[in-house]
């Protein structure tokens, strides 16, 4: 029988071939070193049938932002196997190794990129993020106004901290995106001819926003943004301006982004091309810690009762007293057999669970739908308690 056990950093090679056949992507040199530094930053588990490389899952250690808090986070990654071992169940216990290792680790939150959104589900994952892609003809650019300040094309090593630091400040109190690591910040910005940069400081000379961009191949006529991020009017203002400038050359304007960053406002002929997209996939590995964690709204004290149903994670399944008091809280797994308040139960899966308190759906949608059981009022009064906020995300993995 098949047992899970850790990829060694000496085994990249293996480990790449399995990734490059299972997606079918040809191997070059910028893919493989994109690889290998996922690799070498990863914690990975792979099963082996006569000391060959079959299956794998990569599970990076990352940190999100939630709530003006910071969350620990396990990134799935490069989940891939050869077709012979297909149906044997090996991701199953790929992901059963994974969710141990990350809940021992105190990763209380779990995000992939799915190639199949009903697959993932029957591990605990659910859409969380959406993204919302932008086609403008440049003939609709927004006119040109004055601004304060000015935008300047920058190199990556001389602003580094500085784009860093708009980063952190622009989304601290935001649902969900990546606060990035070093590397992750090099293997986005670092390479010159991928990547452009340009900042906006204000008349004080202080940085309030840049933006990432690059041009599609030789043939294409595409100017594409990668990356806006801003601080303040101005800056939104002159940034779009920057991309404005750019109309004699360019036919078209690409821009994919947040499903809340609303943009028409910008055109008034209303004529650009806007599609939105489910994106992400996450779970909760932890709901005891996520429960602590959470940063439910002050009101009087209550007591709520959630029953959660995790097929894989069976530390989450069970019902859980969530005793919300004005000093802290209190979070209990009950006994079986434990008499509760069946005026204060809400019941739903973890994928449920996940969705609402990140914000993709609220309780009444939830409930509607049947996903979410428990009365009106107690729903009600969970729902005043939930923050409000868009769950919002700039990475993939």
């Amino acid at each position: 029988m098949s047992k899970v056990r850790n990829v060694p950093q000496d085994h990249f090679e293996e480990a790449y071939a399995l990734a490059i056949y299972a997606f079918n992507v040809p191997n070059t040199t910028e893919r493989k070193a994109n690889f290998r530094t996922v690799f070498n930053h990863s914690n990975t588990f792979g099963i082996y049938q006569q000391n060959e490389l079959k299956s794998q899952m990569l599970v990076l250690p990352l940190e999100v932002l939630f709530h003006g808090e910071t969350m620990s986070m396990g990134g799935i990654s490069y989940v891939s196997s050869y077709p012979e071992t297909r149906g044997m169940g090996n991701i199953k216990k790929l992901f059963a190794a994974s969710l141990d290792y990350m809940n021992s680790e105190g990763m209380v939150l779990s995000y992939l990129d799915p190639f199949s959104y009903p697959f993932y589900r029957k591990f605990g994952y659910e859409v969380a993020f959406n993204t919302a892609s932008y086609t403008i003809d440049t003939s609709y650019m927004p006119k040109t106004k004055k601004y304060p300040g000015q935008v300047s094309r920058v190199k990556w090593e001389q602003e580094k901290e500085t784009i860093t630091n708009i980063y952190l400040e622009k989304y601290h109190h935001s649902v969900g995106p990546l606060k990035r690591a070093e590397w992750m910040w090099q293997q986005k910005f670092s390479n010159p001819n991928k990547q452009k940069l340009a900042i906006y400081k204000d008349n004080n000379d202080e940085a309030k926003g840049y933006l990432s961009y690059h041009f599609g191949d030789k043939t294409s006529t595409d100017f594409i943004i990668d990356e806006m991020v801003y601080l303040t009017a101005d800056a939104y203002t002159a940034l779009w301006q920057f991309v404005a400038s750019h109309q004699s050359t360019f036919k078209t304007v690409q821009y994919k982004t947040a499903e809340n960053e609303y943009i028409m406002e910008l055109f008034p002929r209303q004529t650009i091309k806007k599609e939105v997209d489910p994106f992400m996939m996450a779970r909760i590995v932890n709901i005891e810690s996520f429960l602590m964690r959470y940063p439910f709204k002050e009101k009087a004290q209550t007591t709520f009762y959630l029953q959660v149903k995790d097929r894989l994670a069976d530390w989450n399944n069970g019902i859980w007293k969530v005793e919300l008091r004005n000093t802290g809280r209190k979070v209990t797994k009950l006994a079986m057999g434990t008499e509760i308040k069946e005026a204060a139960f809400l019941s739903a899966s973890i994928q449920t669970w996940t969705q609402l308190f990140l914000g993709y759906r609220t309780i009444e949608e939830l409930k509607f739908h049947e996903k979410l059981i428990s009365s009106t009022a107690c729903a009600a009064e969970l729902a005043e308690r939930i923050p409000q906020g868009d769950p919002q995300l700039y990475d993939y993995f």
